[in-house]
């Protein structure tokens, strides 16, 4: 009788146990995604400030480049990076601006300042791609050319002149490779404008709206009463 109450236990443990690990899988996974897409996209940001300010304008005194965080963009950005388009081009069609950022920087190829930086992103990023804590290793020390690379001046130029103004923009990445060469491959998706200003409402009013909310079950306390009821039949067969 004590054994197969035992078994009986185990079943019902693994349940509990196997739901517990589904329920944490996507947010995860989620994490990640979001994590590597802030640190490129922040790489990104700096690298057209310096474009733009070394674009020549028409008319410098009417040229400004103001951008703002749009995370809705990084899921583009994120599927065109996975085409793995190793030329670095720039792209305008309709309200879509795309712009490529490419780097084949190596662990071993960091100075003695960019590893240590590596380090630290190492322990502080956990979650983030490896390639891009090391292109922000690069770019964020005494060799930033090493991050972006082969990009000649005319390229930095037009990148600088084609983002003038208002810009929503997000970036993400993708790892490829190029003749055996591993490279990372950063696309950038900017659109004209600032987008309009989310408005948060309260409890009560999307209850209002749409109806009560519903709590969520926890996933584990979800099954106590199955594993109770389970205990309760052996007990009343032996």
């Amino acid at each position: 009788m004590q054994l197969i109450f035992f078994f009986a236990l185990l079943v019902a443990l693994g349940i509990i146990g196997a739901s517990a690990e589904n329920s944490t899988e996507t947010p995860r996974n989620e994490t990640t995604h979001v994590q590597t897409s802030g640190v490129v996209t922040n790489i990104a940001y700096f690298h057209l400030l310096a474009c733009f300010a070394l674009a020549k304008h028409e008319n410098p005194l009417d040229s400004l480049l103001k951008l703002t965080l749009e995370v809705s963009l990084a899921p583009g950005a994120k599927a065109r990076a996975e085409e793995c388009p190793t030329e670095r081009r720039i792209s305008s069609t309709h309200n879509l601006t795309e712009f490529f950022l490419v780097s084949e920087v190596q662990k071993h190829n960091l100075t003695k300042s960019a590893r240590k930086r590596l380090r630290e992103n190492e322990k502080d990023w956990p979650e983030v791609d490896p390639m891009a804590r090391i292109v922000q290793a690069a770019f964020y020390t005494d060799k930033p050319e090493m991050a972006l690379d082969k990009e000649t001046y005319d390229e930095r130029e037009d990148l600088g002149y084609t983002v003038n103004g208002y810009f929503s923009f997000a970036c993400d990445m993708a790892n490829c490779k190029d003749d055996g060469k591993k490279k990372a491959i950063i696309v950038c998706h900017m659109t004209r404008g600032v987008p309009p200003q989310k408005r948060v409402i309260s409890k009560a009013e999307y209850e209002r709206r749409y109806g009560p909310v519903e709590p969520k079950a926890d996933s584990g306390a979800a099954h106590v009463p199955l594993l109770v009821s389970m205990i309760l039949v052996v007990r009343a067969l032996f």
